[in-house]
């Protein structure tokens, strides 16, 4: 089984995501490295998960690196207190890509985009019911 679970990504904007992840989300920060200008990381806990932020590499021999932006991926994360994260976020300006809605399947989310273009969606659970 699984011992941990990231979702990670390389970046040309590895400062200004790293900002956006620890100064607007204002996630955690948990390991950090700078061994070369092309060899930084971050790593934000998110949940039970992590995100995983790197610099694109120059050039490896052993790996081949795709260099276009995050396609297709959206990162998912529950908030406990989405109204009050939602106004924050707002607050500072952050680039919301779809407003704060109830959705028909019980969730209270909205989505944002990172400066690399990858969506995040935060939701709460909501009662059905009411």
């Amino acid at each position: 089984m699984p011992n941990q679970f990231r979702c990670a990504f390389f970046t040309n904007e590895f400062e200004s995501t790293v900002d956006f992840y620890k100064n607007t989300l204002g996630f955690e920060m948990g390991e950090t490295w700078d061994r070369a200008s092309d060899d930084k990381g971050a790593i934000f806990l998110a949940g039970t998960g992590m995100i995983e932020v790197l610099t694109m590499p120059r050039h490896n021999e052993d790996w081949v690196w795709d260099k276009r932006r995050p396609q297709g991926l959206a990162i998912v994360i529950e908030i406990e207190d989405i109204d009050g994260f939602y106004k924050g976020l707002l607050n500072q300006g952050a680039p919301i890509t779809v407003e704060i809605a109830d959705m028909e399947w019980g969730h209270r989310t909205f989505q944002i985009t990172d400066p690399n273009g990858a969506r995040l969606y935060f939701f709460s659970e909501i009662d059905r019911k009411q």
